[in-house]
């Protein structure tokens, strides 16, 4: 699992009392995860559970509760709730106030949907369970959605095996080694293979936690692992329904639908989780502004092969519509079978900074049918359709961006759709390609194939150029090797007339690119460095050294350079991707550690606002192995932290 991301992450004021928090996750445990230890304060009045308990008992330390439910029924408004090491089998919880759940401090919690199967009949090469009678009911999926190579995709029965799932068929005669079929009519499960000296668990339960009503603003759920619930389409492990609530340092696994919702609420803070393998979607969210999402780690979703496009599409690591007021920072979307991050309809205002998106089954960023976004600093990297794609959207400033090995490295589309809501039309969301700025980024290509720009319209009324797309396209480095200088370069449509650029030169003649930097054929060891951990910082020689052009003063503020600056084109260059570790906070300080070089002298900056920066140690010299860095803040919080080096 890649770790190494910017250290950008916020702190956000919990109590006067102390905490720790050592974030990110462990190794693979068969099908699952684990998290790497959490150490929450423990204030007074606590609410805990256990998995030794008994509902019955008062709810202290030393007479715990037994069930997550019968705290969250019991604990009262503000409470936190406290859950001792071990497996909880449980779900469909409601929480309707405010509270605060979260593990014991360096014990490990789990909260499962599913149960254990152990009472097994062998007959005719099957082995069968009866008395099985839960039902989560008929898939709710439209039809479309379903891809026709996998047609149980919507069923949202699910069986594990040793934790590693089993696929779902629909009739005994289908069943093989690594299968199971659920018949409802006869309450019967059957394996395909022996469960003799397996641990089989069955999913129950549709959701894990549901955070609801105003009353239940400021919930926070932290330190927890949940895995293995049948959700149907709208439905998640941690659904959300109200605001200010924050997910932090959760895995969230193995769900039949989508791991994390968020619905009509705003002021969510997404923050250091791991959300892999869930039927769909990794995390949606549906009219939830001023959403924060950093530091997460998703991947591996669309595990069911829902259809990647079209009109009911919904398959992504993450998909936000309908929303305003994204920060998308510091996160890595890896190996989803679909888009890795994908904005759509009507989202506005969004910053897209310092994520990483890296083989997904189609685009790494895809942004839909909206207008006015940031995409700073990202790299997306060998997925199967675009690095980054706009698609009938507007307003869009993409700087700094590395786009590596994808199929296309930039593709910007427009097709027959317009906005129709005033409200969107208002804030210039017309749903029409057009005043795209796309400056200091770097496209290279060193696979078989591949093409660095497609711009076209495939079916507007009239149908437009790609010059109407476009109000800057420069200061750009494009970057082939010898295997591909003849192939094409840009594909770029003007109404339905196909121009193909096989060199950059000759699509300079367009009047576009004029001060891009040209590198056909050039060794990519002599350009990148790192190139083997997927970043592409440039060598300290490279020819794309001080190329690029100064940025906006706000993207500048966000990028850590100054507007009047000339810099480095392409991501990563003057943030050192890092793994922070040894965090802790307390009245008096915050500190946290991150892996350094000896010598190398490293910038620490922080922010309120994500715009505004204040350099609080310009020169701290790096230690050999990792450097501890401590803020005296003294109550004073600050919320964003990174790591710059010169």
């Amino acid at each position: 699992m890649i770790l190494n991301i910017p250290l950008h992450f916020r702190l956000k004021p919990i109590s006067a009392q102390l905490f720790a928090i050592l974030s990110f996750y462990g190794l693979a445990l068969g099908g699952e995860v684990g998290l790497l230890t959490t150490s929450y304060p423990i204030p007074m009045n606590a609410v805990f559970v256990s998995p030794n308990g008994d509902n019955a008992n008062a709810g202290t330390e030393s007479s715990p509760l037994a069930t997550l439910a019968a705290a969250v029924q019991r604990a009262p408004s503000g409470a936190t709730i406290v859950m001792r090491a071990g497996t909880y089998r449980e779900g469909d919880i409601t929480i309707s106030r405010q509270l605060t759940i979260q593990p014991y401090p360096e014990e490990d919690v789990c909260i499962k949907g599913s149960t254990i199967i152990d009472n097994w009949n062998h007959s005719n090469g099957v082995w069968f369970h009866d008395g099985w009678t839960h039902d989560f009911g008929e898939s709710n999926h439209h039809e479309t959605s379903i891809n026709p190579e996998y047609p149980y995709a919507g069923l949202p029965d699910m069986v594990f095996k040793n934790s590693i799932p089993l696929s779902q068929v629909a009739s005994i005669a289908e069943l093989n080694a690594t299968s199971f079929y659920i018949d409802h009519d006869a309450d019967r499960i059957y394996l395909g293979a022996s469960p003799s000296e397996s641990t089989i668990e069955v999913a129950r339960h549709s959701r894990g936690l549901r955070v609801v009503t105003n009353a239940a603003d400021g919930t926070i759920i932290r330190g927890l692992r949940l895995l293995h619930y049948g959700s149907l389409r709208s439905q998640a492990i941690l659904q959300i329904d109200a605001a200010e609530v924050t997910l932090e340092n959760n895995s969230v696994q193995w769900g039949a639908y989508t791991g994390i919702a968020i619905f009509q609420a705003d002021n969510c803070r997404i923050i250091n989780n791991y959300i892999s393998h869930h039927g769909s979607t990794g995390m949606v969210g549906w009219r939830t502004n001023n959403l924060e999402i950093a530091n997460n780690v998703i991947e591996e979703n669309n595990q069911e092969n829902f259809v990647m496009a079209g009109a009911t599409a919904e398959a992504a690591g993450i998909k936000i519509t309908n929303s305003n007021n994204l920060n998308i920072i510091g996160n890595i979307f890896q190996h989803n079978r679909s888009n890795g991050l994908w904005l759509d309809i009507s989202v506005f205002n969004a910053k897209i900074l310092f994520n990483a998106a890296t083989a997904n089954d189609r685009n790494g960023f895809y942004h839909e049918l909206s207008g006015t976004a940031l995409y700073l600093a990202n790299l997306a990297n060998d997925n199967k359709d675009s690095g980054i794609a706009l698609n009938n959207s507007s307003q869009i400033d993409v700087y700094n961006n590395t786009l590596a090995n994808n199929a296309i490295n930039l593709k910007l589309t427009d097709d027959s759709r317009l906005a129709t809501d005033p409200a969107d039309i208002s804030r210039g969301i017309s749903w029409i390609t057009k005043d795209l700025t796309i400056k200091n980024n770097i496209s290279t290509l060193s696979g078989s194939s591949g093409m660095h720009i497609l711009a076209r319209d495939y079916n507007s009324t009239p149908i437009r150029d790609g010059e109407d797309f476009i109000k800057e396209l420069s200061h750009n480095g494009y970057h082939r090797t010898s295997n591909l200088t003849s192939t094409v370069a840009i594909e770029w449509w003007r109404g339905t007339s196909r121009t193909d650029y096989t060199t950059i030169e000759n699509f300079q003649s367009t009047g576009m690119e004029a001060n891009g930097v040209l590198l056909d054929g050039a060794n990519t060891a002599t350009i990148f460095q790192n190139r083997e951990n997927f970043r592409y910082r440039l060598t300290s020689n490279s020819p794309l050294r001080n190329t690029g052009e100064h940025l906006p003063e706000y993207a500048a503020k966000l990028y850590g350079t100054q507007d009047f600056q000339t810099i480095d084109i392409g991501a990563y260059q003057y943030y050192r991707p890092v793994q922070p570790f040894g965090m802790e906070c307390s009245e008096e300080y915050f500190q946290f550690c991150f892996n350094s070089t000896p010598g190398t002298l490293y910038k620490i900056e922080s922010s309120t606002d994500l715009s505004n920066w204040l350099a609080i140690d310009p020169e701290l010299n790096g230690d050999s192995g990792f450097t501890r860095f401590r803020d005296p803040i003294k109550n004073t919080y600050r919320n964003f932290y990174r790591v710059m080096e010169p």
